[in-house]
């Protein structure tokens, strides 16, 4: 599977429209509707239809994203389908509250492809994805916000097994600005519920036996202190975490983890333009089934591990193009 070098070469297309956070002054625009859509065909009986809208109602601002791509592929049992919708609406309240509901649905079906005496033509693969969420942002003043968001998931892989997740991510926080002096608050619940079996494609495992069922649970609180120093931003902080992971398969086995965690980040930003990073913000994390597994049909399932930790030192710079230069 690694080996084989036309499996990277075979990407998916992916939904470059996505709208997650809107701004206020974003209101005052819009006034009519805005609609676009486009369908293809070509080769290899590859075909797609895309719609987009997004409109205006006074404080209301509703959007809707579709897509259905799909193929023959250029190989026996190369086949693949993928749908998404992307729906929600921004409400503006008032000056202070803005509140954002939405939901998201993706489906990948495709053929398993590749070397003829591992694979069955009839191997194949399907995903599906969905979720629904919000987010409540309050700007009471220009030195204190608060906001809360939430959403709930269900994903579902499924090829010779079926691969269920459920789980939900909750939080909280607070922002507070005094001059070059900033504190930033937030509280988080987070969960997972997952039934795995050890087999694959390759290895069948259909005794019922083998399943094994997580259930996750993360609480987590942060409190972060911010300095500015002309074009230098510091930030330091404390993380505390606990987390909780009941595996169960003929016996339960249970896992619990707190840690308290440091939070450092420095960032330096020149002329608005140019703006240098880093960070280091350890910490526990709910490790979804989509991410820890890369290649479903061909995965050992059996040392996956949902509660993990994490040290994460992350580094970089972001660069602000001038306006006219593409």
């Amino acid at each position: 599977w690694t080996e084989n070098e036309e499996i990277y070469k075979k990407d998916l297309p992916e939904m470059s429209f996505q709208v997650w956070r809107v701004k206020p002054s974003l209101f005052r625009l819009y006034d009519f509707p805005w609609l676009d859509s486009r369908i293809h065909y070509g080769s290899y009986n590859t075909a797609g239809i895309n719609v987009k809208m997004q409109f205006k109602a006074q404080n209301t601002l509703p959007y809707l994203s579709a897509d259905f791509q799909r193929s023959d592929g250029h190989l026996e049992n190369a086949q693949w389908t993928t749908a998404s919708l992307q729906a929600g609406v921004h409400q503006k309240f008032n000056e202070i509250h803005l509140l954002h509901m939405y939901t998201n649905y993706n489906l990948n079906k495709r053929g398993i492809w590749g070397y003829w005496d591992i694979y069955q033509e009839d191997w194949e693969t399907n995903t599906t994805f969905w979720e629904i969420g919000g987010e409540l942002e309050n700007q009471w003043n220009d030195k204190f916000r608060t906001y809360f968001n939430g959403k709930y998931l269900l994903d579902e892989h499924e090829n010779a097994f079926n691969y269920p997740e459920g789980g939900y991510d909750l939080a909280a926080g607070a922002k507070i600005k005094v001059n070059n002096t900033g504190i930033d608050l937030e509280l988080g619940l987070h969960s997972s519920d997952l039934e795995i079996n050890d087999g694959n494609l390759i290895h069948p495992l259909q005794d019922t036996l083998n399943l094994k069922k997580n259930d996750a649970s993360l609480f987590s609180g942060q409190i972060n202190l911010q300095q500015n120093f002309r074009s230098v931003t510091a930030e330091i902080g404390m993380l505390y975490q606990n987390g909780e992971n009941q595996e169960t398969r003929r016996v339960a086995r249970q896992d619990n983890k707190e840690r308290f965690n440091p939070v450092v980040s420095l960032s330096a930003g020149f002329q608005g333009k140019v703006k240098i990073y880093a960070r280091y913000r350890p910490g526990l994390e709910i490790n979804r089934f989509r991410n820890a597994v890369k290649a479903i049909p061909f995965s050992e399932l059996e040392a996956i591990k949902i509660l993990n930790y994490t040290s994460r030192w992350e580094a970089g710079f972001d660069l602000q193009m001038p306006e006219g230069i593409n």
